[in-house]
């Protein structure tokens, strides 16, 4: 966990000075706040809900809170119902729940050319709709069956395909 806490009001001018259009110049007044202004936050990451290009917004990892961002107009929500791809891509602090937020449903937003629902060690391809860099992609749907002895999920440690002592970590 750590706390950022700003214990002074401080002023900060920062000028720019363009080297083109005869060296004109702009000055900006940089205000840190006061005590008041504190923030604390533990481990966080984003969320991504499948085929989504956009994260979800992440928690300040201090409980169910988001995080600030630049925008604060929008708010994490749960809706349920599948939608269109573009109010999706519209409204990415909303996630939608059921069987799925899309009302498309496609194999494909994460692998393109993508028509196989089971799991499989077939190439996959980038999409724009991919949350991955360029240059990477999503891994392959069969990349973790060989953490468990059925190839499938197990919710218990019994079917973990693991040896030594199993360590589990509870955030």
């Amino acid at each position: 966990m750590k706390m950022l806490e700003y214990t002074t009001r401080e002023h900060s001018y920062i000028t720019v000075k363009q080297s083109e259009s005869g060296g004109q110049t702009a000055t900006a007044n940089v205000l840190q706040l006061t005590a008041d202004s504190t923030y604390t936050y533990g481990i966080n990451a984003p969320f991504y809900q499948w085929g989504r290009k956009d994260p979800m917004l992440a928690s300040n990892g201090m409980g169910n809170i988001d995080k600030p961002y630049y925008d604060n107009q929008y708010t994490f929500t749960i809706i349920g119902g599948g939608v269109a791809t573009n109010v999706a891509i519209m409204h990415p602090n909303i996630m939608y729940v059921n069987n799925s937020w899309s009302s498309n449903n496609s194999l494909e937003f994460w692998n393109k050319g993508n028509g196989v629902s089971t799991y499989n060690n077939n190439q996959v391809y980038k999409t724009i709709y991919s949350p991955s860099p360029t240059g990477f992609v999503e891994p392959k749907s069969a990349i973790f069956t060989g953490f468990t002895y059925s190839g499938a999920n197990s919710a218990s440690v019994s079917g973990f395909n693991v040896s030594g002592p199993l360590l589990l970590q509870v955030l």
